[in-house]
């Protein structure tokens, strides 16, 4: 019994160091399955952790909402390629777009108080809106009520427009002084856009000018014509049968009777070879000076016509 015992207690240590060696060898392995090194263990009594979406936006990233501006001139109708302005209310308020001659731009914004400004040719208007970060996409819309003046003008009902100098003048227009210029172009076949209202529409073309009262409705797209009752002359003077160079000319009206008013100054003047010019339907002196001595020749111009007026010179 004695031995029994004695042996014990010399077999106790031996014990107690096999007992504390096994029990890292456990934490070591969980320790290599939890990760690299560096990472905490898991203990055998906890399962692994797994991933989470998140819905609410990282820390630190701003949320941003798609924005499509559009401009429509009536309800329902096509995108216009309008110019935009967009500016932030924040303060301080800032211009955080701008861009023109596409139909619904999209730009992404931070939630928050905007104003849009937009163009379409005559046409200006501004608005305000709210974009909410919970909404998933913004379409601002606006109906600018405008529609679209595509004059010609001719020298005479039914014939080929001719060049010249349009003006656009408002007549009844919202928030235009009767008179105003509202738009001007040099095209020959120019497109007015312009808010509804009542408008003035000149056109020049040399010493000729036509002019009409139009009214503009929202949507609708109109191709006024004007007639101008004039004709198209070409002056040219002629030595040997071609034309003298280093000339001057000008042109007087005359009556009826061929005397010429006096002492008007000239009607137009010109210094080509071949001197072009739109005049009122009428009787006219044409008078050229070549080598320091003046000529001059009578000639009519009737609307609607094109011709060439050879002055001979001895």
């Amino acid at each position: 019994m004695r031995k029994a015992l004695a042996l014990l207690v010399l077999l106790a240590p031996s014990l107690a160091l096999a007992a504390t060696e096994s029990t890292p060898s456990r934490q070591s392995g969980a320790h290599r399955r939890a990760g690299p090194a560096g990472s905490m263990a898991t203990p055998r009594s906890q399962p692994p952790a797994t991933a989470t979406t998140m819905t609410a936006p990282i820390a630190g990233q701003a949320v941003r909402v798609p924005v499509t501006l559009d401009a429509v001139a009536v309800p329902g109708g096509p995108s216009l390629p309008a110019s935009w302005t967009l500016v932030s209310l924040a303060e301080p308020n800032r211009t955080v777009y701008s861009g023109s001659g596409h139909p619904r731009p999209t730009l992404q914004v931070a939630p928050g108080r905007y104003e849009a400004r937009v163009v379409y040719g005559a046409v200006h208007h501004v608005e305000q809106f709210e974009v909410s970060g919970t909404t998933p996409r913004h379409v601002q819309r606006i109906v600018l009520d405008s529609g679209t003046l595509r004059p010609v003008a001719g020298l005479a009902a039914r014939t080929p427009p001719v060049d010249g100098s349009w003006t656009v003048l408002a007549e009844a227009v919202p928030g235009r002084d009767a008179g105003e210029v509202v738009a001007t172009s040099t095209a020959r076949e120019p497109a007015f856009n312009l808010p509804r209202g009542r408008y003035r529409l000149v056109f020049r073309a040399g010493l000729a000018r036509a002019e009409g009262i139009v009214a503009v409705a929202p949507g609708a797209s109109l191709r006024p014509r004007l007639a101008l009752g004039a004709a198209e002359v070409t002056l040219v003077s002629l030595r040997g049968g071609r034309p003298l160079l280093g000339v001057e000319w000008q042109v007087y009206g005359r009556h009826a009777n061929g005397a010429r008013p006096g002492p008007a100054e000239p009607l137009a003047i010109g210094d080509a070879p071949r001197a072009r010019f739109v005049l009122p339907a009428g009787a006219y002196v044409a008078r050229v000076r070549a080598d320091g001595r003046w000529y001059e020749a009578p000639f009519l111009a009737a609307a609607g016509t094109v011709r060439e007026i050879p002055l001979p010179l001895p």
